[in-house]
């Protein structure tokens, strides 16, 4: 109730919180009732344990107004998740900053969704990929994106153990 009546609210930061499986269903009340506030702009539930929550956080990216910055960073999200939220970022008019670092799903399929992202949205400037799995045969896909989208000023890489620092280079 208090996220519906505080119209003031900007951030909101429950990362590490000590409830470290956050049901989707606690997540599903949270992004239903700042679906429609006026001005969260910052919402981080980096750390915390989001397993198939990645629709309910896809329909408040999709939905809010407002939001400007999602941290996911290290939520143990599955594909599923991780494509919805994708998909999700494609559609968003205000989403600048996406944290879904710490993620690992390896495989072609994420960076392919990663990359859709980034050449199909227009808004978002920054982004934190590290860790999610990109190695020497598929970090092209992401470059390549990178490479139809001017946008994005601040790119974020580190802990992709299987990628060589000549790859950036090249």
């Amino acid at each position: 109730k208090w996220l519906t009546k505080n119209k003031t609210l900007q951030k909101l930061d429950l990362q590490r919180n000590a409830v470290t499986q956050f049901r989707a269903e606690g997540v599903k009340y949270l992004t239903d009732a700042l679906l429609t506030h006026p001005n969260i702009q910052i919402i981080d539930l980096s750390f915390m344990e989001l397993t198939r929550c990645g629709a309910s956080l896809a329909e408040l990216i999709e939905q809010s107004k407002s939001l400007q910055s999602l941290g996911v960073h290290a939520a143990k999200l599955n594909y599923g998740d991780f494509k919805a939220i994708c998909r999700a970022a494609i559609k968003s008019e205000n989403l600048t900053m996406l944290d879904i670092g710490m993620n690992y799903l390896g495989g072609d399929k994420s960076i392919e969704e990663i990359a859709n992202m980034i050449k199909s949205n227009s808004v978002l400037r920054e982004i934190n990929l590290d860790n999610i799995g990109l190695n020497m045969e598929n970090y092209q896909i992401l470059f390549n994106a990178f490479q139809e989208n001017d946008k994005i000023n601040k790119v974020y890489i580190s802990y992709n153990s299987d990628m060589k620092i000549k790859v950036m280079v090249n």
